[in-house]
């Protein structure tokens, strides 16, 4: 939740419905406006538009409001496992299904880093209503400090991969425990969760 910039943000995600428009069905969230616009999230909302959205600073660290990628419609599908993928260069941003760019736009700057904390399938911000909760499964998700190429996306989104020889990975849940509450992070940073 501190990253500004470069970041990759991915997942593989079954859907089993949309949300009422794009911003809804939350990946991976850090953002919020309660307290100020901060942090970024990865989304696959109304009619499988895929998009990544972030709380920005341009290249002279002026807030420049929320900047955001998205998919044509239905590029992420409803009830089939498909990996997704937001980047950010630091000059571009860009998302991704199943390893190849479905859109991008172009901005130079950095991402406000959050306060609000991360959550997996669901709006970080705790004081807005509803919660953007993710309507469906999610696996595997990963935050790079690094934009990750087409090519490394497509290589490795279908294995688990080695923390310890991947670089720049931040974040690393499996999801995968089986039982109990606990969500270990195989990351750099830590960051166990709760269930």
């Amino acid at each position: 939740d501190t990253l500004s910039g470069p970041v990759t943000i991915e997942a593989w995600i079954f859907a089993s419905s949309w949300g009422f428009d794009r911003a809804q069905n939350s990946i991976f969230c850090t953002h919020g406006w309660t307290g100020g616009e901060q942090g970024m999230v990865l989304r696959a909302g109304g009619t499988g538009i895929l998009s990544f959205n972030f709380a920005a600073l341009d290249s002279l660290s002026t807030p420049v409001s929320w900047q955001e990628v998205e998919s044509p419609i239905n590029s992420v599908p409803i009830n089939t496992w498909t990996h997704v993928a937001g980047t950010f260069s630091g000059t571009e941003i860009k998302v991704f299904v199943n390893g190849s760019e479905v859109a991008s736009t172009p901005f130079r700057g950095s991402i406000v880093p959050s306060s609000y904390g991360a959550k997996i399938g669901k709006l970080a911000d705790q004081n807005q209503s509803p919660g953007r909760y993710f309507s469906g499964n999610i696996d595997e998700v990963r935050v790079w400090n690094r934009a990750l190429s087409p090519a490394e996306l497509a290589a490795s989104s279908s294995t688990h991969i080695d923390p310890l020889s991947a670089t720049g990975l931040v974040g690393y849940w499996r999801l995968n425990e089986g039982s109990g509450t606990s969500i270990t992070d195989l990351g750099f940073g830590s960051t166990n969760g709760t269930a």
